[in-house]
């Protein structure tokens, strides 16, 4: 299915579709599994500060 780009040639596939996409996973897992251990820390010690 064509969106937009008419550019049909293997290398700019890779270089300015397929590769962009691949790094905004990777920074996006990046991003998100420090976020969750920030978050996942941060809930852990509220809860062992509460008594009982």
């Amino acid at each position: 299915m064509r969106v937009v780009c008419p550019i049909d040639a293997p290398l700019h596939v890779l270089t300015w579709h397929l590769l962009p996409a691949g790094v905004a996973a990777v920074l996006s897992g990046a991003l998100g599994t420090t976020w969750l251990g920030r978050w996942a820390l941060s809930a852990g010690l509220s809860r062992s500060q509460r008594p009982g």
